[in-house]
């Protein structure tokens, strides 16, 4: 059973194996950082952080400290999206050669946006946030990676 912690800090260290931070992105990287001085293993959901110079700011704090740093996406563990990957490397639907995303934005991404998401400073925008996951569930269960990327323009 799980119990929050007054602050972030005081999830670390702990007798208990696992403990988990449920916070915004842009808190990724302090959060990580002081998981990793404490020489605990981290896993991180996307986005490392939302700057390019605190996602470094995690990659050499895991390496100075030799502590592991995992990066994740949450949407692989979701059901619909493991049964694919079953489906896909079960042989059910053959070789795969080629995906087709459609991204849906439930209410035009207003649900998006209620919350701190919707401020700039705290977030790297629908655009950036939302199409990993759909790059992800892409590769992953058709074991691949994109070659090419682009649009095909009508003659």
């Amino acid at each position: 059973m799980s119990r929050p912690a007054p602050t972030p800090g005081k999830l670390w260290p702990s007798p208990t194996p696992t403990r988990s931070s449920s916070c915004p992105d842009h808190t990724h990287a302090g959060l990580a950082c002081e998981a990793l001085h404490a020489r605990e293993p981290v896993l991180v959901e996307k986005p490392l952080d939302i700057t390019v110079d605190r996602c470094d700011q995690v990659l050499r704090t895991a390496d100075e400290t030799g502590t592991r740093l995992y990066v994740g996406h949450d949407m692989r563990h979701m059901p619909v999206i493991r049964l694919m990957r079953d489906l896909v490397e079960g042989g059910a639907i053959g070789t795969v050669k080629t995906v087709w995303v459609r991204h849906f934005a439930g209410l035009g991404g207003d649900w998006y946006f209620s919350d701190w998401h919707a401020e700039r400073r705290y977030s790297t925008g629908l655009l950036l946030q939302k199409p990993a996951h759909d790059l992800d569930v892409v590769h992953w269960p058709a074991d691949g990676c994109a070659r090419r990327a682009g649009r095909r323009h009508p003659a």
